[in-house]
């Protein structure tokens, strides 16, 4: 009889897991009308490598990485999962040795809008400045992006020990983040 209960409790489990999982195209609102759900996102995977862009005399250097089952609650303070993007980066002067990665992800947060839009958050340490991004696959090449920024006029999130999401010191890009609007990315590595 006992071993009846446990199995029946560990059906209930898993059945309530299995309800709580949407996936990311199936969604009809906002994330935050999703608590307690885990939000799939297997169109990340179109945006998973590295990107590279020449400038200033080398490379800017881009990995995008997926990160499946991330709990949001310590960022929104709501019980949400979700799989998300963080993309860490470098830049690679031309004939120098190879340079590490910056120790600050560029991307904490990426999210899917489409199948070829990615949407993220980042912050431009040389001017201050707050910008909603949006990386953007070709529809003629998926192996082609180009980046695009909005300044945000104020992106605080606090709650009552101060910042949620502190500033950090990062890599200066030359002319600022709205110079990589100009530049069109190549994947050069899947995942």
């Amino acid at each position: 009889m006992r071993n009846i209960y446990l199995l029946i409790l560990v059906l209930s489990v898993t059945k309530i897991q299995a309800q709580n999982t949407i996936n990311i195209e199936d969604m009809s609102g906002t994330p935050i009308e999703y608590i307690g759900y885990y939000i799939k996102d297997t169109r990340l995977d179109n945006f998973l490598g590295t990107w590279q862009a020449s400038m200033n005399g080398g490379h800017f250097i881009i990995y995008l990485e997926k990160v499946e089952k991330q709990n949001l609650k310590d960022r929104f303070k709501v019980d949400i999962t979700s799989d998300i993007i963080q993309a860490k980066y470098r830049f690679q002067v031309e004939g120098q040795p190879t340079t590490t990665w910056e120790p600050d992800y560029l991307i904490k947060l990426g999210w899917s809008e489409s199948d070829i839009v990615l949407s993220f958050v980042i912050s431009d340490q040389l001017t201050g400045h707050h910008y909603r991004g949006k990386m953007q696959i070709s529809d003629n090449d998926s192996e082609i992006a180009s980046f695009k920024f909005n300044q945000m006029e104020r992106i605080i999130i606090h709650d009552s020990n101060g910042a949620i999401v502190p500033e950090t010191k990062g890599l200066e890009i030359e002319g600022g983040i709205k110079s990589l609007e100009e530049i069109k990315f190549t994947r050069v590595k899947t995942n």
